[in-house]
């Protein structure tokens, strides 16, 4: 009864205070340092901004060796299989 006492007088008279902390009570960080002195930064809001899609160059259409375009497969595509023929 006296230990808890004298704990109760203590944390009342501010005794064991940090520095710049009054009624002894420090800010500690849960990893256990101490934030004194530390003034809290407020997060500034990141503005998105929207992305310009570039779009990309069209690639040549493909030829025969003799300089002919190969045919379109029903898909819209070249149809490579044009050259095995």
């Amino acid at each position: 009864a006296a230990a808890l006492a004298h704990r109760e007088a203590a944390a009342a008279s501010g005794a064991g205070a940090a520095p710049g902390i009054a009624g002894g009570q420090a800010a500690v960080a849960p990893h256990g340092n101490s934030y004194v002195g530390v003034q809290p930064v407020q997060a500034q809001p990141v503005q998105a901004q929207p992305v310009q899609a570039q779009p990309q160059p069209l690639l040549p259409w493909p030829t025969y060796p003799d300089g002919r375009p190969l045919p379109v497969a029903p898909n819209g595509q070249p149809d490579f299989s044009a050259l095995g023929r």
